[in-house]
């Protein structure tokens, strides 16, 4: 487990799935921790058995919630399901809808009814637009009404752009207005930062402060700059 923690330490990619494998490890350490301890009080077997016991339920405790709480805001609509949701029932325009970085489901993953039906023909993806070349999308034989920005970071290799650089390069695109919806799984106000990929697959931060999976996703309206 040493030289397994090393490595993923080292690596330059870190998901928290990868310390699954420490997990037991860390189990048998605590277990081997709480029976050393209990070994060191003076006081009858059944106290110690009493003793350990509780200590084991303590440290059960916050594990168990957090799992429930997870289970609990897994089966809630996912943001991007939600904005999929939204174009077919609430978006009757013909307009292209240009959508940036995760803001809708992977059709492959197959979870939900709507990330396994084809996608809107009018949504079409920018991940591989460089920013500097967004006057392209007035070039198109349709308009695009609506640019979708999600706050998931931009991918390794295909963007040079923070996420915040991209949000801003976008939206200048849009005509400097303000969102005219926002989705997302927080329950506060949210404020523009990037978001861990993982987190919003799996939600395992700040578990009481959501109120579902996914992404915040920003829809900027371009037609008041026609």
């Amino acid at each position: 487990p040493i030289l397994y923690g090393a490595m993923v330490c080292s690596h330059r990619l870190y998901f928290v799935r990868f310390s699954l494998p420490l997990l037991p490890w860390i189990a048998i350490w605590g277990a081997a921790a709480i029976h050393a301890l209990i070994e060191r009080i003076p006081v009858k077997q059944p106290t110690a058995i009493g003793l350990a016991a509780g200590l084991f339920a303590l440290a059960a405790v916050e594990p168990c919630l957090k799992d429930l709480r997870s289970n609990e805001l897994l089966r809630q609509t996912d943001t991007r399901v939600a904005f999929l949701q939204w174009v077919k029932t609430e978006y009757p325009h013909r307009d292209l809808m240009a959508v940036d970085q995760f803001a809708v489901p992977l059709v492959y993953r197959n979870v939900a009814r709507f990330w396994s039906e084809p996608l809107d023909p009018r949504i079409l993806y920018i991940d591989r637009l460089a920013s500097s070349e967004l006057d392209r999308l007035n070039s198109l034989g349709q308009p695009v009404g609506i640019i979708a920005v999600s706050d998931f970071t931009t991918l390794p290799g295909i963007l040079t752009d923070s996420y915040l650089e991209r949000r801003d390069a976008l939206r200048r695109f849009a005509g400097e207005n303000d969102a005219i919806r926002i989705f997302q799984p927080f329950r506060a106000d949210w404020i523009p930062k990037p978001l861990d990929a993982e987190d919003a697959y799996s939600p395992f931060r700040g578990l009481w402060k959501r109120e579902r999976p996914g992404a915040a996703i920003e829809l900027f309206d371009t037609r008041s700059k026609r």
